[in-house]
């Protein structure tokens, strides 16, 4: 019995390390595996936190969208606000940046306050971040018109490197 035991245990664990060898790119980190580059998303509708308002993501189908996972209490990603706004300003109405947060809508507001960041915060109870598997944020997605995958990126990105993406998309 204590031999099934251990045999047992040992079959858990190495299949539990195989589960976590396909899921790590030892360049990413821990990525999600749902989105490929010319795969389509699904459109999901969530609450704005500035506004109060539903936001359908099929709503900017017609444009580009840069999605970013982010939180409120993760240095990494209050230091990319600043560029997620500026190239938001940069292309204006050719792109929608929206950013996904887990976050309470007044903790997720201030912090976009005190980085003057002024896109929308749609706030996420785990219905998004778990389809789109969001292990590690900042986790950022870039998607053509027709919300097709252009690329993704566990971990900040500098507004060079967002700016090069939303140039691939357009």
């Amino acid at each position: 019995m204590d031999r099934t035991f251990r045999a047992l245990g040992l079959v858990l664990l190495i299949g539990l390390l195989m589960y976590s060898f396909v899921r790590y790119d030892r360049f990413r980190g821990f990525r999600a595996t749902v989105l490929r580059p010319g795969s389509v998303v699904q459109p999901f509708t969530l609450t704005d936190a500035t506004s109060g308002a539903s936001v359908n993501l099929a709503d900017y189908a017609d444009r580009p969208v840069l999605l970013t996972f982010w939180g409120a209490s993760c240095p990494s990603c209050r230091r990319e606000l600043p560029g997620l706004q500026a190239v938001a300003e940069r292309y204006g109405d050719r792109l929608a940046v929206l950013t996904i947060t887990a976050d309470e809508a007044t903790e997720a507001l201030a912090v976009a306050r005190a980085h003057s960041f002024k896109q929308p915060i749609l706030l996420d109870p785990g219905q998004v971040s778990d389809r789109f598997e969001v292990y590690t944020i900042p986790y950022n997605v870039m998607l053509t018109r027709g919300l097709k995958v252009v690329t993704d990126q566990v971990g900040p990105a500098d507004a060079a490197m967002l700016d090069s993406w939303v140039r691939r998309a357009l």
